[in-house]
Formats: structure tokens, sequence, C-alpha cells
């Protein structure tokens, strides 16, 4: 759920309260304000930012009021779409884009979010370029009702989707060694060296050997972040150079994912795997909301075992499984970690 308050460096973004009215009413009062706003008549009395108000009450987490030091300065909304105004004093000075860049944030930090959806007036090149610089790109155009003008507009529709945004926000986490961060069609080459080979591949299930480049680009696509439970995500040294991944896919008991590893053979005995699965779990389990976080190895890995034991994970039965990279199947040995155990 969106968050009621949020903090910029500069702003304070919070549900709107009834005191507000008399602000309300100065700044949309502007005509300048009012003529970019589809359902703002002008002029704009107290009454009708009361009316308003009363309206918006209940929408904490998609209505805000825009507030630096000196007290209300706009207001933005995600309710339906996008929708914002600006008090003309703070034109200029980049509010606009720091207020919707964190509302934007806060609506695709969930995992289910859909596209958002915006617009702008024909004339309205700074909202234009607000959302231009937010990802958002054009979908159409149509002629609206403003009320401020009692007269139809021209009105261009924008969209940002959820894999236009993730792709322009990637999720890193940083450890003391390492970085953990999407995979791109750039790491194929390496990760054929890293992971397509027998002592690695054989403890994976997808990874055949040997694996080439062409088969790892379907394999990180298949795989890549678009902000939601079903991805890899690349594990690399402070240097940049990627060493292995780690990802999360969803089980079928709600609330419950699976999660694996791999390192390259070179980087095995040094803490590396435990260092990144130690931070990713808990961020993973926060994002998306996970009691509990499933995981398995082959018996003829126990190294992999003792990775997870330290992590937490307690052993919690055994069956087969397949690997691209084995003749037969093999014994697997079951674990679970749980959020409150």
């Amino acid at each position: 759920m969106p968050d009621p308050v949020i903090k910029t460096d500069r702003l304070t973004l919070r549900p709107p309260r009834f005191d507000d009215a008399p602000a309300i009413a100065r700044e949309v009062g502007d005509f300048e304000i009012a003529r970019w706003l589809t359902r703002v008549p002008h002029p704009y009395s107290l009454e009708d930012a009361h009316e308003f108000l009363d309206v918006v009450k209940d929408r904490a987490g998609s209505q805000w009021v825009i507030e630096d030091a000196n007290g209300l300065r706009g207001f933005i909304g995600t309710e339906g779409e996008l929708g914002y105004w600006l008090s003309r004093n703070c034109w200029g000075q980049g509010y606009l884009t720091e207020a919707a860049r964190a509302v934007v944030a806060d609506w695709f930090f969930v995992p289910t979010a859909p596209a958002l959806l915006s617009g702008h007036f024909d004339a309205n090149a700074r909202s234009a370029n607000v959302l231009k610089k937010l990802g958002f790109g054009y979908c159409g155009q149509e002629m609206v009702s403003s009320k401020a003008h009692d007269d139809e507009v021209l009105l261009h529709r924008m969209v940002l989707t959820p894999e236009q945004y993730h792709a322009m926000h990637p999720w890193r986490i940083q450890t003391d060694r390492l970085c953990l961060r999407p995979l791109t069609a750039r790491d194929a080459e390496r990760l054929t060296t890293l992971a397509g080979v027998p002592e690695v591949a054989r403890n994976l299930l997808s990874v055949p050997t040997p694996w080439s480049k062409e088969q790892a680009r379907h394999w990180i696509e298949a795989s890549r972040w678009k902000g939601r439970n079903g991805f890899r995500l690349g594990i690399t040294r402070s240097d940049g150079t990627l060493i292995g991944f780690l990802g999360l896919v969803p089980h079928r008991e709600p609330g419950t994912a699976t999660t694996m590893y791999a390192l390259g053979a070179d980087h095995w005995g040094q803490g590396f795997a435990t260092e990144a699965m130690a931070a990713f779990l808990p961020a993973a389990m926060a994002r998306f909301g996970l009691s509990e976080v499933r995981a398995d190895h082959f018996t003829d890995n126990p190294g992999s075992g003792h990775v997870l034991r330290k992590l937490g994970f307690e052993r919690c039965g055994e069956e087969t499984g397949r690997s691209a990279a084995r003749v037969e199947e093999a014994p697997l040995i079951l674990y679970r970690l749980r959020l409150n155990r």
C-alpha cells in the first residue's frame, strides 16, 4: 500500500487536512494554475476547497499535499491517474519533478502495481517535461472538458508501464564486498563461463552444459527484473566483475517463494554466497510480503546446505529433482526459512 507520508530532500508529501482549505483556495484560485486542470472551476472559492477536501479525506496513500519548509506548495495524487499542481512561485525549482518522482516510486514499489496514466494539455510544456523525465510516453490524445476554460481542450495522454519504470530504476542491493543488480543481455557470455561448466551447472535445475551465449540470453530474458516476484539478480564484486547470480520464484502457496543462488567455482569458499543471500533474503521478503522462503540442494552439494543453515534455513524434507546438466534425477534436501519462527 502506498505510504501516507513521503519525505524527499526538500519536501514532505502528506495527507491533506481540512485546515489546508485556505491555502488550496488561494493557490488554485490563480488562473495560471487552474487553467491546466480539468475539474477545477475558475474562480475557485474556499467552499470549493472544502468540497474537494471532503472528497479526498479518506484517500491517504493516493492524495498528498506538497509541503516545503514554508508550508503548502501544491498537491499531487494517483487516484485514477497521476495528477498535480504547484504554486506558481515554486515553478522552475524542480519541486514538481521531485514530488512526482517520489510518488511514482511509491506506486511501483507495490509488485502488482499496474501502469500509471497521466497527461497534459496541449500547451503545457512544463508538465510535459516533468512526465518525460519520469519516463512517461505518449499513448494518444483526446478532447476533454475544462471547467476553468468552460470549453473542451486537447489532452495528450501518457503512460508509464511497470516494465518501463523498473528498467529505468533497477533494484540494487549493496553489501561490503558485493553488489546485487539486474542481469542484462551483456552478461550472457560471462554467465556461460561461470555457470555453464559441469561443477556448477550440475547443481542447478535449468542450466545445461555446455551453455551457449544464445541460451544464456534467453535465460536472462525469461527472468528479467520487472519489479515482481520471479527474477534473478547478478552478484558482482566491487569492481563490477560478475561472479554469480541469485533469484526468487513464486511458490504455489501464498506468501511463499523459492530462492536459489550460484557462484562461479573460482569464488567458492570466500563467503560470497552467504554475504549476498544474507542481504537479499530480508530485502526480498519485505518487498514481496513473504512469510516463508524455500530452497533445496542436491545431496552431493553439501556446501550449499552449509550456506543455507548459516542463513537460518531449516531442513524440512527430501525429494528427487532433475538438472539440465545431469543424466538422471538425483536426491534433493529441502529447506525453509520462516519470517517468524
